[in-house]
C-alpha cells in the first residue's frame, strides 16, 4: 500500500491501521530482523519518506499481532502527520468503532477542507491570469480551455 501513495502524488490522505513497521519485527526479534533485513519484503519504514500525502496512524496499545512499537516507529517518519489515535486497552482486533469512525470521519474532513482550499487557490489565481489572457478579450472558444488547463495544474 505505501508503494502505490509513494506513486500517486494526487492522493489526498493515508490512513494506517495497525501498521507493521517491517514484516521481519512482527516475527523476529530485532537483532535478527536487522540481520536479515534484505529479505523482509515488507520494510515500510523505509517506504515513509516517499509518501508525501496527509497520514492518520491509528493502533491499539495492547496490539499483540502487531505491538504497537511499530507505529511508534512509523510515526517519527511521516512527512504529513495527522494527530495519531493510540487506543488503550485496544488490540488488533478489537479497535472500538466509534473512536476509529470518529478519527476517519475528522481526517476526511481535514483532507477534504486542504483540497478545496487548494481548489480555491488555483481557480482564483487562475482566474486572475484568464483577466489578462488574449481569449479573455475576444471571448474565443478557447478561453476556457485555458482557464481549464490552468485550474488543473
Amino acid at each position: 500500500r505505501l508503494l502505490f501513495t509513494s506513486r500517486t502524488p494526487q492522493l489526498g490522505g493515508m490512513i494506517l491501521q495497525s501498521p507493521i513497521a517491517s514484516a521481519g519485527l512482527v516475527v523476529l526479534p530485532p537483532s535478527v530482523c536487522k540481520a536479515l533485513s534484505s529479505y523482509d519484503l515488507f520494510r515500510n519504514y523505509a517506504k515513509m519518506n516517499d509518501v508525501h500525502c496527509r497520514t492518520l496512524i491509528i493502533h491499539g496499545k495492547d496490539d499483540k499481532m502487531v505491538p504497537f512499537d511499530h507505529a511508534q516507529m512509523l510515526f517519527p517518519l511521516v512527512r504529513d502527520k495527522h494527530p495519531p489515535l493510540w487506543i488503550e486497552g485496544a488490540g488488533h482486533h478489537d479497535m472500538p468503532d466509534d473512536l476509529c469512525l470518529n478519527a476517519v470521519a475528522n481526517f476526511v474532513a481535514f483532507v477534504e477542507e486542504r483540497a478545496n482550499r487548494i481548489l480555491r487557490d488555483h481557480s482564483s489565481s487562475a482566474l486572475r491570469d484568464s483577466a489578462s489572457s488574449k481569449y479573455d478579450n475576444d471571448r474565443s472558444p478557447n478561453w476556457l480551455f485555458g482557464l481549464l488547463a490552468r485550474v488543473a495544474r
